[in-house]
């Protein structure tokens, strides 16, 4: 499954971790708590910018709010907050 490239401040998102360079990446948009029951039925298979190809359990997909971007060489990293 490809990571989504653009994100918004303030949007929420599932994101995962990348075991591999530690970064969150967003595989999909949450726009409510409720929505939770839909990553917490699936697993899903993720290819990160670092190389790392990942499958993720249910468990390991956390639900944040896209809260800003900073800039890391050529690619910017949305940063995310809390876990809601």
């Amino acid at each position: 499954m490809p990571l989504l490239r653009e994100t918004k401040i303030g949007h929420w998102y599932f994101v995962v971790l990348c075991p591999a360079c530690h970064c969150r990446d967003a595989i999909s948009l949450a726009p409510s708590p409720s929505e939770m029951a839909v990553a917490n039925s699936a697993a899903y298979q993720a290819n990160c910018d670092c190389g790392a190809n990942t499958a993720y359990d249910s468990d390991q997909i956390e639900r944040r709010q896209a809260c800003g971007i900073s800039e890391s060489g050529k690619n910017f990293i949305c940063q995310f907050g809390p876990k809601a």
